[in-house]
């Protein structure tokens, strides 16, 4: 094939989505054939191929949209390139295909899945609160150290340079509760130093006004006593800033069990803050970390951390929604893992062009599983019966055992927050319900050939050329029609070698090609060209079937216009046939076509040849609607195979 993904002769390096982009493997194929070099890696590809209508093509575009080597391309430009028969580049404006734009906002993006197996308290440490308030002093004594660790320094309450921004911040709900709560509390009296910050801002105030770093309180001391205070809390500057600093500090008492004799106003207002905040519909969410008291300021962290975990959207700016939380993040925030086994988390193997396979393993990793590529490691095997590998992979499970699911397994026990019973999401027996009697296997000698059977074609014909029969055919009026036996093929020696090895065609097997076409059609008026091609194929197996194909419908007029006659007239004849038996007996009909299921269901032998089958059913019942059992077979072959799926997928259920 000519090349076309070449830039000065040398191929181009492509990168090809996997998660999400329909039909990849011809994308891929089409791309190889046209000179292009494919790549694994995102990183070593210049052209980029997406799906910008998927959530994963959405995220490339987003992080790889800017890098100035990259270009990223819609999946259509492959196909644009072929058609046009050369590299379509910036000059034609990448045949309208470039996907351009920040098209994924950061609160869409996947959470990185290390950070989804850490505590919820983990997940956000304030760095720039550590670094500003952390003591520079290296020769104070722990108990000093404790003591500076929850007494929050003065830059870090000053009015900051994005004030604006931050005065468009919404604060959260449980931040408001706390919020509403100090606005309750008495006002105490406060020293001459505090009462003088409340008139200014901090930078104002001489360092003389601020209690000296050697002053500490007690190892036992109340954390959040008064007087240690550099800023008046009641009429701070940063109200947001006092009550994450007020919580952090209640958490870290909380955890002490140890304090002095309290005056009078700090055991009333104590006593009345943790009732308030008993009260909040959410303090019972937040699940505080058990930390050993003594503990160094890099080893704490932020009780707005625990708040904030339960909402991403909230800790990367964003305003908390008014949309109850999915029941998957619920129950990972309150460490409930629902893919855990005996204290083991259970393994997935996810068809790799599975679609929305993204979000389908980052549900699984939140709820405690673990993803595998090897499918006699797994527990569960996420398959998808749309795909083309479907098949293969679902014997592979079940030659190792693994649980073959669907997507929806994974959905459901997110949504019920429990391990539901894998037996009725198994995909064994829908398989086996499609298959029907071709899931016997008969066992031969090593060079035997099992029969071939007419009725067990239509069990493997293609799943693609049975979904094209958007109607399902119902029960025609039964006609007698009387048709003529099969033809014998011409003898080998009639064959016409040529000198390259191949084939030609004789006049005798055309001549037979005509007749058995005429029989063909006469038992069936609407087979296809390609079908005939098949059965002419079966007796002379020496012609390849697109060659039948292209013989009877293009090459040879002669052969070409005498089925196409054939084709009329067995149409005519079954028109009129229909027309005499419109009066027949439906009872009758039902009760062969019963009778001829149930016995493929119960009684049929896989292993028996056409005739035997044939005779053995004829032993039981006659026929009444037709002159044999297989000419009834012919005639309703479709409606017996939906019937026998239909009875089987009953009973399977």
């Amino acid at each position: 094939m000519e090349r076309i993904f070449c830039i000065s002769g040398s191929a181009v390096t492509v990168f090809v989505e996997a998660s999400e982009l329909v039909d990849r493997s011809k994308i891929v194929r089409k791309l190889k054939n046209h000179g292009a070099k494919m790549c694994t890696r995102i990183q070593d590809a210049r052209f980029i191929i997406v799906d910008p209508e998927t959530f994963s093509g959405r995220l490339i575009v987003s992080e790889w949209g800017q890098v100035p080597d990259k270009i990223i391309l819609a999946h259509s430009w492959v196909s644009k390139c072929v058609d046009a028969k050369r590299l379509l580049d910036e000059m034609d404006d990448w045949g309208g295909c470039a996907a351009k734009g920040n098209t994924t906002t950061v609160a869409e993006r996947i959470e990185d899945p290390e950070q989804q197996n850490l505590p919820p308290s983990r997940l956000r440490v304030f760095k720039h609160r550590e670094d500003s308030c952390t003591p520079q002093a290296t020769g104070k004594s722990r108990d000093q150290l404790e003591s500076l660790r929850f007494t929050s320094c003065p830059s870090t309450h000053s009015v900051p340079s994005n004030a604006a921004e931050r005065s468009t911040f919404s604060a959260p709900p449980h931040l408001a509760s706390l919020a509403s709560l100090s606005s309750r509390l008495p006002t105490p009296s406060v020293p001459t130093p505090f009462s003088q910050m409340s008139g200014g801002p901090p930078s104002v105030i001489p360092m003389s006004h601020f209690p000296s770093a050697d002053l500490s309180l007690p190892a036992n001391g109340l954390p959040f006593q008064m007087p240690m205070l550099p800023f008046n809390p009641m009429i701070t500057q940063d109200p947001q800033a006092f009550l994450l600093a007020l919580a952090d500090q209640l958490r870290f008492y909380t955890q002490t069990n140890t304090m002095p004799a309290p005056t009078d106003y700090t055991r009333n207002s104590e006593s009345y803050l943790i009732s308030e905040i008993k009260k909040s519909p959410t303090f019972d969410d937040i699940p505080i970390p058990e930390e050993p008291a003594n503990m160094t300021r890099e080893q704490a962290t932020s009780l707005v951390s625990v708040y904030n975990h339960k909402d991403v959207n909230f800790a990367k700016g964003k305003a908390k929604p008014t949309t109850p939380t999915p029941v998957a993040s619920t129950s990972t925030s309150a460490g409930r893992f629902i893919f855990v086994e005996a204290g083991k988390p259970l393994r997935f193997f996810i068809q790799i062009d599975l679609r929305d396979r993204t979000k389908l393993l980052t549900t699984i990793k939140k709820l405690g599983g673990k993803i595998t590529n090897k499918q006699d490691d797994a527990d569960f095997s996420i398959l998808s019966p749309r795909s083309n590998t479907y098949a293969s992979l679902l014997r592979s499970s079940l030659a190792v055992k693994t649980s073959a699911v669907g997507p929806s397994y994974v959905e459901d026990c997110a949504k019920e927050s429990r391990l539901l019973d894998r037996t009725t999401y198994l995909l064994a027996n829908e398989d086996k319900a499609k298959k029907g009697k071709e899931a016997k296997v008969s066992v031969g000698g090593p060079g035997e050939i099992p029969p071939e059977r007419k009725r067990k074609a239509s069990f493997n014909a293609d799943e693609k050329d049975r979904a094209k029969k958007v109607k399902k055919e119902s029960l025609r009026p039964m006609v007698n029609l009387s048709f003529r036996p099969s033809p014998s093929p011409p003898p080998e020696h009639a064959r016409k070698r040529l000198d390259d090895g191949r084939y030609g065609y004789s006049t005798e097997e055309l001549e037979y090609a005509v007749q058995y076409s005429e029989i063909l059609l006469e038992r069936n008026h609407e087979m296809p060209v390609s079908q005939i091609a098949r059965k002419l194929h079966e007796k002379m197996p020496h012609h390849p079937v697109k060659s039948w194909t292209t013989t009877i419908n293009q090459k040879n007029q002669y052969v070409r216009d005498k089925i196409a006659d054939a084709k009329k007239r067995a149409g005519i004849a079954y028109r009129k046939a229909c027309a005499q038996a419109s009066s027949q007996n439906e009872g009758e009909l039902e009760e062969d076509m019963h009778a001829i299921v149930y016995y493929f269901l119960y009684d049929d032998d896989a292993d028996d040849a056409d005739g035997v089958v044939w005779a053995k059913l004829s032993s039981k019942t006659p026929c009444r609607t037709s002159r044999t059992w297989q000419d009834f077979y012919e005639l309703h072959g479709q409606e017996i195979h939906r019937r026998y799926d239909e009875v089987k997928g009953q009973e399977d259920r």
